[in-house]
C-alpha cells in the first residue's frame, strides 16, 4: 500500500516547478540590461550643437564642427578625406569680434572624427566667436599662438551662447 501512495502521488521535479516563475524575472532583466546598453551612452554623452561646416564652398564640404552646450568639448567630423600633403595640417582657429587675436582650438582631421576636451581659455573663445578658420600648418599645428600658414577656409558660427 505504502508503494502504492508513492508511485501514485507523482510530484513534479523541482525544476519543472520553477521554470515558469523563473524565467520572467530573468527575461525582465535581460531587457532591462539591453536597454541599459541601448541609451547608456546617449544619455552620458553630452548633446552637442553643430555650430560650423567648413569647406571650400556650400557644395563641398570638409568638416563638420560641434560642440557641448557648455563648450566643454569639441568634436570634429572630416565629411571628405583630405589627400594633400602630410607635411602640413590643419588648424581650427576660433575668431572672437572685434579682430581680437585668434585662438586655437586644434588640428583637425584628415579623416573620421576626432574629439578635444577645451581649456577656458578654449572654451570661452568659441563660445565669443563670430567665425572659425582654418589655417595650412608645419605638422604639430602653429609654433606660435597665431596661424602662420595661410588661411584656407573662414566660416560663419552658426549658434551662439
Amino acid at each position: 500500500g505504502i508503494v502504492q501512495q508513492i508511485t501514485a502521488a507523482k510530484v513534479p521535479p523541482i525544476g519543472s516547478r520553477l521554470r515558469p516563475r523563473l524565467w520572467i524575472p530573468l527575461a525582465a532583466a535581460a531587457a532591462l540590461l539591453g536597454i541599459a546598453v541601448w541609451l547608456g551612452p546617449r544619455l552620458l554623452s553630452p548633446a552637442t550643437q553643430v555650430i560650423a561646416v567648413l569647406g571650400a564652398d556650400v557644395q563641398h564640404p570638409q568638416w563638420r564642427i560641434e560642440r557641448t552646450a557648455d563648450a566643454h568639448q569639441l568634436r570634429v567630423t572630416a565629411i571628405s578625406a583630405m589627400t594633400s600633403d602630410p607635411q602640413r595640417a590643419f588648424e581650427l582657429w576660433a575668431l572672437p569680434p572685434g579682430g581680437k587675436a585668434p585662438v586655437s582650438l586644434g588640428l583637425l582631421p584628415r579623416v573620421g572624427k576626432a574629439a578635444y576636451t577645451l581649456s577656458s581659455l578654449q572654451s570661452a573663445a568659441i563660445l565669443a566667436a563670430v567665425n572659425l578658420a582654418v589655417s595650412v600648418e608645419p605638422p604639430g599645428g602653429s609654433p606660435t599662438s597665431a596661424p602662420t600658414g595661410p588661411v584656407i577656409m573662414v566660416g560663419a558660427v552658426k549658434i551662439s551662447s
